[in-house]
């Protein structure tokens, strides 16, 4: 477990990564909470939630894992407790979003000084971080779909299915892990203006915008992504279609040729030709004249 603390001017931002009871508990009683939130954060809460207490809002919000191996959770979770004067964000493994938006505080480039009145505008720069990041990654999706969409009309649908298959999952991911901020973001809107001031709704709001923005990303590169596949399957249906034109016409041809062959290479007595002196020769005509017949009337049935 690590607990790092941050302080900004009047405002305390604690980070707690790999949370232990005994420590949170500690944690929990310095600074005056309900002992119940320390059964919630020790261990992961598999679902978004919040919940309004006396003297602290608590948030839990899951975000996709960059590139999750194995079977480990394709997901982040972080809790949130914030109160006016400090925020305590507890996750269970390192996330790079809080890691570069604690270089930002720690140069002093984020809070205005109209800003350092309570630790909601902490979490609104912490959570603008997140969005953003996710942003970042879908639009990189969008990005991947780009190169997909080029390779299948250079003629590569084969090898495109496995890519296509692993943006989607990535999108499925991001669906699946923020599918019920909306809900969530709309309860804290309505409890972090009556908790913080009605001054800050505006960046309440704020977060929800963000949010809906990057859904409506993912939607999109969603409708994109199920494109390129319709396109890819139609370019592999169709060249599946003609290989199996061409091999079809190859075994219509072969089979009177295998035919004929087999006809004169009877051992019978009387067969027409054989023993003659072009005997070879004219098996040879009859077949090749077997050939352009069959030829003529695939053209004819405009098969090729």
């Amino acid at each position: 477990m690590s607990i790092t603390k941050h302080q900004y001017k009047k405002l305390i931002w604690i980070d707690v990564e790999s949370p232990v009871k005994e420590k949170v508990s500690e944690l929990i009683n310095q600074y005056n909470l309900d002992p119940v939130i320390v059964g919630e954060i020790i261990t992961p809460t598999p679902r978004d939630k919040i919940d309004l207490y006396k003297n602290i809002i608590y948030l839990v919000l899951h975000f996709p894992k960059s590139q999750p191996s194995g079977y480990e959770s394709r997901e982040h979770e972080i809790d949130f407790i914030l109160s006016k004067k400090f925020m305590i964000t507890v996750h269970y493994g390192p996330i790079n979003s809080v890691y570069e938006f604690s270089k930002l505080l720690e140069t002093n480039s984020i809070l205005k000084s109209n800003e350092t009145k309570h630790a909601g505008f902490l979490f609104y720069y912490l959570i603008h971080e997140f969005y953003c990041d996710s942003t970042d990654k879908i639009l990189d999706i969008g990005n991947n779909l780009k190169l997909i969409e080029k390779k299948i009309f250079d003629g590569k649908e084969g090898e495109m299915v496995q890519a296509l298959s692993n943006l989607n999952r990535k999108l499925i991911d991001f669906k699946q892990a923020t599918h019920l901020h909306s809900e969530i973001l709309k309860t804290l809107e309505g409890a972090g203006s009556k908790f913080f001031g009605a001054d800050f709704h505006h960046y309440l709001t704020t977060i929800s915008s963000e949010y809906n923005r990057a859904q409506n990303i993912l939607e999109n590169q969603k409708s994109i992504l199920n494109d390129l596949r319709q396109t890819n399957d139609s370019l592999l249906s169709m060249k599946t279609g003609h290989t199996m034109k061409t091999l079809t016409i190859i075994s219509f041809v072969i089979f009177p040729l295998t035919l004929i062959a087999g006809i004169f290479g009877m051992n019978t007595k009387n067969m027409p030709f054989v023993g003659t002196r072009y005997d070879f020769w004219i098996i040879l005509i009859i077949m090749a004249i077997a050939v352009v017949l069959m030829f003529v009337f695939f053209r004819h049935k405009k098969w090729i």
